[in-house]
């Protein structure tokens, strides 16, 4: 896989602490109704022109913990 969703996510987990999950506004808007995150703020990302606003993701909102996203069929 190639290209720069790719080149970003591999950036963000390089600039992660241990222990911490950062992601883009694009993955932050796509997931922001199923998890709790706060603005990271705007980092300095090699091979992009501009800041790339990242957030740190906390966990999952108390309403999605309550949900069961997959449901196991009887057999």
């Amino acid at each position: 896989m190639t290209g720069d969703t790719v080149n970003l996510a591999s950036r963000l987990t390089a600039a992660a602490q241990k222990g911490e999950i950062l992601a883009s506004d694009d993955t932050y808007r796509a997931l922001a109704e199923r998890f709790d995150c706060v603005d990271a703020g705007a980092l300095d990302i090699k091979g992009f022109t501009e800041p790339v606003r990242a957030w740190r993701f906390l966990g999952l909102q108390s309403a999605v913990r309550e949900q069961r996203p997959f449901h196991r069929s009887p057999q």
